[in-house]
């Protein structure tokens, strides 16, 4: 009788540890096994070598990806011991994909062959690298002499004295983010975020601002 007693103990305690491993112990795999061929059969593997596809795909041309590539590779690349790592050019590449044709995030993942979660955390972070390194470049706050540049150029171009900037707002929709009410809801019957940008007499942005609720006007953006 205590041989079956103990026998039963250890039946309990070999299944109580299965159970804890599949809820707290390891991996069954790293990379799900339809998903392991990605490197061969991913959109990104077919794609990204053909020149005549590449700017439809990005809208963009390859020695301009190239410049990008090379100001944020360093942010970009992960190095993990347990398992092969996305490529930087891959994740700049499926960001840039997402951001010139927009869609389903799923779609994205299944065509790169990556985990959802996964496709959402490159392409969050490939555009916090762009912003932050890019930012400061090509959108950094104009000093007093751009300034006094900027407004010579509309006087003499368009006949338009003491003008910094050309100003507009631009809704760019979006899904109602959880719990926000009716922050997001705009004049048009939609849920947005306003993108307000300032331009100088040459057609370039000088100044943007990105993010604030879709029910605020341009004014209030201001």
């Amino acid at each position: 009788m205590e041989v079956i007693q103990v026998i039963l103990i250890l039946l309990m305690l070999l299944e109580a540890r299965e159970c804890f491993n599949r809820l707290y112990g390891g991996r069954r795999w790293w990379v799900r096994p339809p998903l392991q061929n990605r490197d061969t059969h991913g959109f990104f593997a077919t794609n990204f070598g053909f020149r005549e596809e590449f700017k439809k795909n990005i809208r963009m041309e390859k020695h301009i990806f190239e410049m990008l590539l090379n100001f944020i590779k360093e942010r970009i690349t992960r190095n993990n011991s347990n398992r092969p790592s996305i490529s930087p050019e891959c994740r700049l590449y499926l960001t840039l994909c997402y951001l010139a044709h927009g869609g389903s995030k799923q779609f994205y993942a299944s065509s790169f062959k990556i985990g959802l979660s996964t496709m959402k955390e490159i392409v969050a972070e490939t555009c916090d690298a762009l912003w932050e390194i890019l930012g400061p470049i090509y959108l950094s706050i104009p000093k007093k002499d751009e300034w006094k540049r900027i407004a010579i150029d509309f006087n003499s171009m368009w006949n338009l004295p003491n003008c910094i900037g050309a100003i507009d707002g631009k809704h760019i929709k979006i899904f109602c983010p959880s719990n926000s009410g009716s922050l997001f809801y705009n004049y048009k019957g939609n849920y947005s975020i306003v993108l307000l940008a300032v331009c100088d007499a040459n057609y370039t942005f000088t100044c943007i601002d990105i993010g604030a609720y879709g029910s605020h006007s341009d004014g209030g953006v201001l």
